[in-house]
């Protein structure tokens, strides 16, 4: 399982706001806000260009 506060660190040690990283995935803020707060998980296509972009 996925943790959001991963996802949420690798964000933050790459210097990207929430809202760049919605830019780059494509999304809504909201929607970066849900992944890192566990509400939902991304789809591996997400994780993967989440990763990418980090």
């Amino acid at each position: 399982m996925l943790d959001g506060s991963d996802l949420k660190s690798v964000r933050k040690n790459a210097g990207i706001s929430q809202t760049d990283m919605a830019n780059k995935l494509n999304c809504d803020r909201r929607t970066i806000i849900n992944y890192e707060q566990g509400v939902c998980e991304p789809k591996s296509s997400q994780l993967f260009r989440w990763l990418d972009v980090c």
